[in-house]
């Protein structure tokens, strides 16, 4: 069960619901998947979710149970060939294969306008606006002042280094890198990071 939210025709003539992204590479997004043999289903939208300022997607029409929104090709999923193959290593889930995948996103950050993926990586303001705490200065984990997530703030950059880049220390990560560790850790599913 997917609980996606409606934006009324009222609220969405009336920009009361949220700025739509469609203009800002969603349409591009969607020409990308389709182009690719998915399908994205007209009904569905990302916007700007007010009154939090939250970026998500909306429903624009009313959507009945069990209607198709959304189809992506495997092809399209950085980490997963398939059902049988989703971030494993010999039909097991491990930390060599969610690290292929950081390494995998970020050559594609790296590659820039010539990267396949660049539809989908426009969209990815994980690092620019994210509320993870392992992307926060420590002066600002340190106003957390013991509380949690304090403690667990960096987990996920600690998991990186030691088992992904050699025990390197966590600040010494390039953007790309950082980028894509934010981005797995923020929008990768059990399958690995798809374009939605």
């Amino acid at each position: 069960l997917v609980t996606i939210p409606t934006v009324s025709a009222t609220d969405a003539d009336a920009g009361t619901a949220g700025a739509s992204l469609g203009d800002s590479g969603f349409s591009n997004l969607v020409a990308w998947v389709k182009s690719h043999g998915g399908r994205v289903d007209g009904r569905v939208d990302v916007r700007v979710l007010e009154p939090v300022g939250i970026r998500g997607g909306t429903a624009t029409a009313d959507i009945r149970r069990h209607d198709e929104l959304l189809f992506c090709p495997w092809e399209l999923v950085l980490g997963s060939g398939g059902l049988d193959d989703q971030m494993t290593t010999g039909g097991v889930r491990s930390s060599d294969a969610m690290c292929a995948v950081v390494r995998r996103v970020a050559a594609e950050y790296r590659a820039g306008a010539a990267s396949p993926w660049r539809p989908y990586l426009e969209l990815d303001d994980s690092l620019t606006a994210s509320r993870l705490p392992a992307s926060w200065s420590r002066p600002a984990l340190a106003e957390l002042q013991g509380l949690p997530p304090a403690a667990d703030a960096t987990r996920h950059v600690r998991w990186f280094a030691a088992a992904c880049d050699g025990g390197a220390p966590v600040g010494a990560r390039e953007e790309a890198t950082l980028r894509a560790l934010v981005s797995f850790v923020t929008r990768a599913s059990a399958a690995g990071m798809g374009p939605v």
